[in-house]
């Protein structure tokens, strides 16, 4: 993991860059590991690393699926890559920290999930409303999630508390924090 914030920090977010997900995908794993060259050498010198640094936390996985890369055949190889080719693949590795901090930018909501005692409730289920993909608080009761400016309904439910919901605006580049508290009692199923 690639950060100066400590593990322990609350609602810091954590982007997940995976590669070479299906079989043998060379260039989703060079173009990580060349990331994690980039932000390793320029996290002094360069302005957009260094805020996703102190902003975020970047975990780098070059290669899921191990086996499909070893067990794969070459296909249609064309041998070196072209110079053409060689320019994009530089494009693309100047890029990507700058890419990376810009949608760590991406601003929308962030916040707790408590009981009445202010401790964290875990597994929270949340959803925005008129939204169907819900989501779930860590086991710190922080949640995270990526809006447009606008007007928004938080709705948030746990086993053994009462539902709640809580309007909320996004503003441009500005991060909504949120404390929810959801009180004891019945959870109703609808």
């Amino acid at each position: 993991m690639l950060s100066r914030r400590p593990k322990e920090d609350a609602l810091v977010p954590h982007v997940h860059l995976v590669a070479n997900i299906y079989g043998n995908d060379p260039v989703t794993r060079e173009v990580a590991l060349q990331l994690v060259d980039y932000v390793v050498e320029n996290k002094q010198k360069d302005q957009d690393v260094a805020w996703l640094l102190d902003n975020a936390r970047l975990s780098v996985v070059p290669s899921v699926n191990v086996d499909g890369s070893d067990a794969s055949i070459p296909g249609e190889c064309i041998g070196m890559p072209s110079y053409q080719d060689q320019r994009a693949a530089r494009a693309v590795k100047m890029a990507l920290p700058g890419v990376l901090a810009k949608h760590s930018r991406l601003f929308g909501v962030r916040g707790t999930v408590l009981n009445r005692r202010s401790e964290p409730i875990a597994r929270a289920l949340l959803t925005i409303h008129n939204r169907t993909v819900g989501f779930r608080t860590n086991e710190r009761g922080e949640f995270w999630r990526i809006l447009l400016p606008g007007s928004y309904t938080l709705l948030a439910s746990a086993d053994g508390y009462l539902p709640a919901a809580v309007d909320f605006q996004v503003v441009s580049k500005q991060a909504t924090t949120l404390e929810v508290k959801l009180y004891s009692g019945y959870r109703y199923e609808t």
